[in-house]
């Protein structure tokens, strides 16, 4: 099958504009879908995850100032 408006292949329509096909992305430019909400960036950063052993030096412990 194959959209309405750009003819490229699709698997499975997002919607019917007068009976016909429509991609995605077509669909949203011809005003019949709303686009996806973009998710919000991290304010915070990627997470790292620290594991401290009882037995580790501290990171600063042993340096001379």
């Amino acid at each position: 099958m194959q959209c309405a408006r750009c003819h490229r292949w699709l698997f499975k329509p997002a919607a019917l504009s007068g009976g016909l096909p429509v991609g995605p992305i077509c669909a949203v430019k011809l005003g019949i879908t709303a686009p996806k909400p973009k998710r919000m960036p991290s304010l915070l950063g990627p997470r790292i995850v620290v594991r401290v052993d009882e037995d580790q030096m501290a990171l600063f412990e042993g340096v001379a100032a």
